[in-house]
């Protein structure tokens, strides 16, 4: 969470060109959606009894386990441009 802040203090006129909304709100969001977008496919994967998304990167478990966060948190920084 620290890091995102530091990231969006940094790139504050990016963001807020990008969104209307405030960068410190927009940093927190997205760094909210990253952590609850690896939660929930962790959780789909302890469902479905699958330790392990894929056997690409032996050891990291998958190209799923290495980009479940940016799933839910690319699609909310999309709706943060749908709605500017």
């Amino acid at each position: 969470i620290l890091f995102c802040f530091l990231c969006s203090i940094y790139l504050k006129k990016s963001i807020e060109e990008i969104t209307n909304i405030h960068f410190l709100l927009t940093s927190c969001l997205l760094c909210t959606a990253a952590i609850l977008g690896d939660l929930l496919i962790s959780v789909f994967k302890k469902i479905n009894r699958k330790r392990h998304s894929g056997c690409f990167l032996p050891g990291h478990g998958g190209f799923l386990d290495r980009t479940d966060s940016l799933i839910l948190t690319s699609y909310i920084f999309w709706i943060f441009l749908r709605i500017k």
